[in-house]
């Protein structure tokens, strides 16, 4: 049985979210073969510390969010980083009595004080299991990346990160591009009149989702005129406000909604965890751009109205959801009436907006992130025999492969639980390809054992595609070709099999 244990911090929910939904699948998908253990490692050490720091970040981000900003970018270097770095020297010490007493084979982090203080422990040989970190923003920060020789895997939410940190001398093989982890909740379907009778909404009109800013209470003035304008100029527009644990907005709220007696459209909610039914009934989210909410958002195919931005890592994932054509940013020296009233007559611009969405989103990033962590795990130990699918893609008169170790593979990958292999094999060329497989035909059943004895059975598939987008990692061969590349075992077998090599 392997052993797996998750660190996770208490600084914004995104941390404990993902670390949750890694824990879950893994529980779930391979049962006995795994002990999984999730810990926030701050609090372990430091019960004291971790209220003082948690409770410190609030009230910087809160009532002063410039000095805030100031400390993130001087923690990208500086003394700041020395400093943060040499406490983490300090408390790795009693997160190693920890990892003593499990005995992990591997590691998972979705903070980077966790991958630091990790980090020390196997540069300084305390430990020698492996080590995985999964960022949970948009775009990289330094913290990350302290020892970063010493994690053995990367897990990001796109490109621009990967590349952004090979040129921080990150080896692009430890990097993958799967997106954030986020429940499964968010993929389910689910009965839309049910969701609209819960919440007392009509189905007869447009939903907007708006998330008012938590427990941070970050520009209520800003966030107040949002729903006042909402309330004034879209009349036929229900709204459904979430103010979380922030009382005052709460209040204020249900003053302005009793006030303009719009209670009949517009629903405030102190709490919910009905999020993922609502993103699946709502024309589009109002949000600050924390990297939970935001990749929810993605994942539901949700255009975004991004406020109140905390400086720093907010900010960084608003620019990139801006620049990606997901959002519109609502600053404080916009005219919020005009630039929601010209979104709205904007039909075409929503509409691109939820596609480039869609596009962005990696809806399966916890299965692909376990699946390549127990892959990894299998390779040094006798897991179970596994039973999986592969596909060739053919696309025009050329056949598709994907770049890895050196040698060229089939689009392939372990079935999840209560999956088909034909939906297994389009979750991984959504996720892994960007690409929508349109035929598939089973070709063959083949039986594979690798170098320790371990056997993995693949139903091998063709498929056929009509459109593809550039993609470094795809390459693209012809009948004639072939023969001239190296393909991994199941490659090779089935390219065999079809009598293509």
């Amino acid at each position: 049985m392997k052993k797996i244990l998750i660190f996770y911090g208490s600084y914004g929910g995104g941390h404990l979210s993902a670390a949750k939904s890694i824990s879950k699948y893994l529980e779930e998908t391979y049962g006995k073969k795994i002990e999984v253990q999730t810990v926030d490692c701050i609090e372990y050490i430091n019960k004291y510390i971790n209220k003082v720091s948690t409770e410190a970040y609030k009230e910087l981000a809160k009532k002063a969010p410039w000095v805030w900003k100031h400390v993130y970018k001087n923690s990208q270097n500086g003394a700041l980083s020395h400093i943060s770095t040499t406490t983490n020297k300090l408390m790795s010490y009693k997160l190693n009595l920890l990892i003593q007493e499990f005995k992990p084979d591997l590691i998972i982090s979705t903070h980077p004080f966790s991958t630091q203080m990790c980090a020390v422990l196997k540069k300084r040989k305390k430990i020698d299991c492996k080590i995985a970190t999964i960022l949970t923003d948009f775009h990289i920060h330094a913290q990350w990346l302290v020892l970063s020789n010493y994690t053995d895997y990367f897990f990001v939410s796109n490109e621009q990160m990967k590349l952004d940190m090979i040129k921080e001398n990150v080896d692009e093989n430890k990097i993958f591009v799967t997106g954030i982890p986020v429940s499964d909740n968010f993929t389910k379907q689910y009965d839309k009149l049910e969701i609209y009778k819960e919440f007392g909404l009509s189905p007869d009109k447009q939903t907007l989702l708006f998330f008012a800013g938590g427990e941070f209470g970050l520009g209520r003035d800003t966030t107040y005129r949002v729903l006042k304008t909402l309330i004034r100029l879209f009349k036929d527009l229900q709204v459904v406000a979430i103010s979380g644990k922030n009382k005052k907005m709460n209040t204020k709220f249900k003053e302005l909604v009793e006030s303009t007696n719009s209670s009949d459209r517009i629903k405030v909610l102190e709490y919910t965890n009905k999020v993922p039914e609502l993103m699946h009934i709502v024309l589009g989210v109002i949000t600050k751009p924390g990297g939970l909410t935001v990749t929810e958002s993605l994942v539901s195919g949700l255009p975004m109205v991004i406020i109140n931005p905390i400086p720093g890592q907010e900010e960084e994932n608003a620019e990139f959801l801006v620049n990606n054509g997901v959002a519109v940013w609502l600053k404080k020296e916009d005219n919020i009436a005009r630039k929601l009233k010209n979104l709205s007559r904007d039909i075409e611009k929503l509409k691109q907006m939820g596609e480039n969405a869609k596009k962005l989103s990696k809806p399966y990033a916890t299965a692909d992130i376990s699946r390549i962590l127990i892959s990894e795990l299998e390779k040094d130990d006798d897991f179970s025999n596994s039973l999986s699918v592969a596909t060739l893609i053919k696309y025009k008169t050329r056949y598709l492969f994907i770049k890895n170790d050196h040698k060229l593979n089939l689009l392939e990958g372990a079935l999840n639980l209560n999956e088909t292999p034909i939906s297994a094999l389009n979750r991984l060329a959504q996720s892994i390809l960007d690409i929508s497989l349109e035929k598939l035909l089973k070709v063959s059943f083949e039986s594979i054992f690798d170098e320790h004895g371990n056997q993995t059975i693949y139903l091998n598939y063709k498929s056929e595609i009509s459109s593809i987008e550039t993609n470094p990692n795809i390459v693209l061969l012809s009948k004639d070709n072939i023969k001239n590349y190296q393909f991994s075992a199941s490659a090779e077998a089935l390219l065999k099999e079809l009598k293509l090599l």
